[in-house]
């Protein structure tokens, strides 16, 4: 297995990955991202919280 990646969880590599790569256009319809843009953050920092 290469390591070139950092030694980050299967759990936020991926989430943390998808978002940043396609601003605007999601892949696939998210458990939370119903909107591209204020909507999505705002759920975000509330299930960070």
């Amino acid at each position: 297995m290469p390591r070139s990646t950092r030694p980050k969880p299967k759990e936020e590599a991926p989430f943390l990955i998808t978002p940043p790569r396609k601003k605007g256009k999601p892949p696939l319809p998210e458990p939370v991202a119903p909107k591209p843009g204020k909507p999505s953050l705002a759920y975000l920092q509330e299930q960070r919280r």
